[in-house]
């Protein structure tokens, strides 16, 4: 756009742009770019969807659902201290004495390592069934501003905690955490705490623990059938990925700030191309 340096971050999808997150660049020029974006989509014959936009609304007319919201967490509270965190400890005593430990990835790169630790990802991945990413899972393509926890066991990587520098959420983000279906239980606790121990040994002051999905959502803007559709959807997606599990996981490293997420619907409809866009972009697969 003309007088503005931004970018908007979104994949074509039949007759639907699936944007990604609000138009990165200056607060100020967000409104101008994004009606600039979907402006450029209408011209092509594209409706617009906004996945993760912090935007419910728009000067146009456009249905959102609530489905999620970002959620936050200060490095500079230790989770496990406390009566709070009791449960907590009891966890890492547990994985410890398994022999369990954590350690960050510096220095030169190491590609045996980054391939075990790749394979160990994909068995996770394998092992989950149903699972929605909104990215593939490639752990070292992108090496630019990201960190690496990883976990052992009797020198088998066993787990992983990937931590991105993104100031748009405060600074941190923990893009993902995962742990191989032979590591012992809670493996993903110590990985998260041993990354929260870094970060608050740094002076950080805030993390994001990304997206945490809601128990219901909430629909404004959408016509009958489309609430219908999108109500129906969510409890089908429920039921299959266990969307609550995820925000009950990151609770426990509290207490959490949050900001609410939506997506957008330009122009407000929700039907079988909307769905369809909205699982390729997910990766949604069932096993």
């Amino acid at each position: 756009m003309d007088g503005v340096e931004g970018v908007v971050a979104f994949q074509v999808i039949g007759k639907c742009a699936v944007e990604f997150g609000d138009p990165i660049c200056a607060t100020a020029h967000q409104g101008a770019l994004q009606d600039a974006f979907v402006a450029h989509c209408r011209g092509r014959g594209w409706s617009t969807i906004a996945v993760a936009t912090t935007e419910p609304k728009s000067d146009r007319e456009c249905g959102a659902v609530g489905f999620a919201d970002l959620l936050f967490a200060d490095p500079r509270h230790d989770p496990t201290a406390g009566h709070a965190g009791r449960h907590l400890r009891q966890n890492l005593a547990r994985v410890r004495r398994e022999g369990v430990t954590v350690h960050e990835y510096t220095g030169p790169r190491d590609e045996e390592l980054e391939a075990r630790a790749q394979a160990a990802c994909d068995r996770w991945r394998r092992e989950r069934g149903a699972a929605m990413f909104i990215t593939d899972t490639r752990l070292f393509t992108e090496r630019l501003g990201r960190r690496w926890f990883i976990a052992y066991r009797n020198g088998q990587v066993i787990g992983l905690l990937s931590l991105l520098r993104a100031d748009n959420v405060g600074g941190n983000l923990v893009n993902l955490v995962f742990a191989d279906p032979t590591a012992p239980g809670h493996t993903t606790d110590l990985l998260v705490v041993e990354a929260l121990r870094a970060l608050r040994d740094e002076g950080a002051e805030s993390v994001s623990f990304g997206i945490g999905p809601r128990r219901e959502i909430d629909v404004d803007g959408l016509h009958r059938m489309s609430i219908a559709l999108a109500k129906s959807v969510y409890k089908f997606g429920d039921r299959l990925v266990h969307f609550q599990a995820k925000t009950a996981f990151w609770e426990k490293f509290g207490p959490l700030g949050r900001a609410p997420l939506f997506i957008r619907f330009e122009p407000p409809h929700l039907g079988v191309r909307e769905c369809h866009a909205l699982f390729r972009v997910f990766h949604f697969t069932l096993g």
